[in-house]
């Protein structure tokens, strides 16, 4: 049985509750989502873009809309929908999370914030916000705002186990940082991929102006990738030789080229 055959008979009761609801919206968004669950994103699309296109605009289908053309890679219209719901009386704050993921995503870091500090002001109490902003922070080094940020998530969320490790995260990156700087060590990011084709691929985006964090992010099989590929502060032995080799040729801002590692195929970039 194929995937979309093991869906039909969800997709056929939804399709029998919109004959008798045809303005329940959410009936439509739900169907959507099945078909994007059975890789059919060309009807999800068409669906979802009908019931957007209903006033008042219904916050979930815009919602939907934007992440399945985000999957399709295409962010214009994602951030489209996303600020159809940013305007008017009545904004909603999840928008301006995606708007800032988008962002971030591409290296805007200081957009993404701004974003994000939009939804903040709409709801003070959204602690995704809180835990995007300081997370964003992190990766400028700017570790006293971040670590104030987690701790209103944790106000807000006492006990909860991701902000507790987001906020335990960010006070020993200070901790290094200050380390780091006091006794003068080199600075390194780190993009690894599977296949030498790929890190080929990633440094061409890097000469063509990328940002090397974002790449990292999306593109790293390294550890290091969800900090944008940093490495921290080096002293002599803390990484592997041929890490430590490139690194000590490379000048403060300068990427190196493509380089093969034991587990994969790397490129990095010094920061100091």
């Amino acid at each position: 049985m194929c995937i979309r055959d093991s869906y039909g008979p969800a997709i056929n009761a939804l399709q029998r509750a919109i004959e008798y609801l045809p303005n329940e919206p959410q009936l439509h968004v739900d169907l959507a989502t099945v078909h994007i669950a059975t890789g059919n994103a060309d009807e999800a699309v068409r669906i979802l873009e009908q019931v957007a296109a209903k006033s008042p605009p219904y916050p979930p289908a815009l919602m939907r809309l934007g992440d399945v053309y985000i999957d399709l890679g295409d962010t214009a219209r994602a951030n489209a929908q996303y600020r159809r719901l940013t305007v008017g009386a009545d904004p909603f704050p999840p928008a301006y999370l995606r708007l800032g993921d988008v962002q971030h995503a591409v290296g805007n870091r200081e957009e993404a914030m701004r974003h994000y500090r939009s939804a903040i002001r709409i709801d003070s109490t959204y602690v995704d916000a809180w835990l995007r902003l300081g997370s964003v922070l992190v990766i400028m080094d700017r570790y006293t705002q971040a670590i104030e940020a987690f701790d209103k998530a944790a106000e807000l969320a006492p006990g909860e186990p991701m902000v507790t490790q987001f906020r335990a995260m960010a006070i020993e990156r200070r901790r290094e940082y200050q380390e780091g700087v006091r006794k003068g060590l080199k600075r390194a990011r780190l993009i690894m991929t599977e296949t030498e084709e790929e890190a080929r691929e990633v440094r061409a985006l890097l000469d063509s102006g990328a940002d090397f964090i974002a790449l990292a992010m999306e593109h790293s099989i390294h550890p290091s990738a969800e900090v944008g590929g940093d490495l921290g502060f080096i002293e002599e032995g803390d990484l592997i030789p041929a890490i430590e080799s490139v690194a000590s040729r490379l000048r403060p801002g300068e990427i190196s080229p493509v380089f093969r590692l034991p587990s994969g195929w790397a490129i990095l970039t010094r920061v100091n």
